[in-house]
């Protein structure tokens, strides 16, 4: 599964999700946003939450490291 952003939280948020890594949930290549910011998310484990867009940050280092890898692949 593919991990787009981590999960900051807040002080409010329980403390197993904070840090974790999670991927939106999307639909016709669109996320899945309400209409006060929040955003439905996948965690690694598989757990489906409602999650406030603001506390999550994309995972740039991750994207960049598999299109190295992909580039690898396809010179061997």
């Amino acid at each position: 599964m593919p991990s787009d952003y981590i999960y900051y939280g807040d002080r409010n948020t329980a403390p197993f999700l904070k840090g974790k890594l999670c991927s939106a949930v999307r639909i016709n290549n669109k996320c899945i946003r309400g209409k006060n910011g929040n955003m439905l998310v996948k965690f690694e484990d598989g757990i489906f939450h409602i999650v406030i867009a603001r506390s999550l940050r994309k995972t740039q280092k991750l994207k960049r490291l598999k299109l190295l890898a992909n580039l690898c692949l396809y010179f061997l």
